[in-house]
């Protein structure tokens, strides 16, 4: 397993998707499946700068993909690494089809009640090694969700799809009640997705990694997003990229040595 990298205080772990897919396939495989799965995009990025909780748990997961052309930059200009690209809704595309994922049952939670009834009946009539047992809408109490998890303490995988960083607190309490399941945090696009509300952006869109483009333009709510955070993460990146150069980093307008 390659060594994680440390992007100014934010933890990443560079896979490619073949590497992805085979940490995943290696938990699952193993009696002891426990194995926390997210994601690093800007507006995640920018969000852990901020929330030492948020920043805590995805120090803590297994595994952190570069969901986005955005981190790969960030890596590259602040660590000197090259970070592949793997979005995560295209990893789970991967993991459901890969007839080498054993069999595995899994919960589903997040978006609305009929999003994620749709989406765990498209999911389990793709996938011939991947059954959702149960689905479960992400607009809940914490209460709520601990009962839940409770019934499903053995369950083999738990895949959540909410809003950052809700999506991250609930892998949180997944992994300390359901103590041998991959946690997997598949984000709430990808949900959509299969759900059939979300639109996908083309394959080469995403290739170049423009996806965040077309969700600029098909999704109106993602726009503020993308306007602020976008600034404040070139802020952050630049910072890092002057401090990891001279050892002099800048905060709130002054000049720390």
């Amino acid at each position: 397993m390659k060594k994680k990298i440390i992007i100014d205080g934010v933890k990443l772990t560079p896979r490619s998707y073949a590497e992805a897919l085979k940490d995943i396939i290696q938990w699952l495989e193993a009696k002891n499946r426990s194995g926390l799965v997210t994601y690093l995009n800007a507006y995640v990025y920018c969000l852990a700068k901020d929330n030492k909780e948020l920043n805590a748990i995805i120090s803590d997961a297994d595994l952190v993909v570069a969901d986005g052309v955005s981190i790969m930059w960030a890596g590259l200009l602040i660590n000197r690494v090259w970070v592949p690209q793997c979005i995560m809704t295209k990893l789970f595309d991967k993991m459901i089809v890969s007839s080498r994922v054993p069999p595995c049952n899994c919960i589903l939670i997040g978006v609305t009640d009929a999003e994620v009834i749709k989406a765990q009946a498209k999911i389990n009539s793709i996938s011939q090694r991947v059954h959702i047992v149960k689905a479960y809408s992400g607009y809940h109490d914490n209460q709520y969700y601990l009962e839940v998890l409770k019934e499903n303490m053995n369950i083999g995988m738990v895949l959540i799809g909410m809003s950052s960083p809700k999506s991250e607190y609930l892998c949180k309490l997944a992994r300390e009640v359901c103590k041998n399941a991959v946690i997997w945090h598949i984000g709430s696009g990808t949900i959509k997705c299969y759900a059939g509300t979300k639109k996908r952006a083309p394959e080469w869109v995403s290739n170049y990694g423009l996806e965040w483009i077309h969700r600029f333009i098909h999704e109106k709510h993602t726009r503020k997003r993308y306007l602020i955070h976008n600034i404040i993460f070139i802020y952050y990146v630049l910072n890092g990229l002057l401090k990891s150069i001279t050892g002099i980093f800048v905060k709130r307008g002054e000049v720390i040595f």
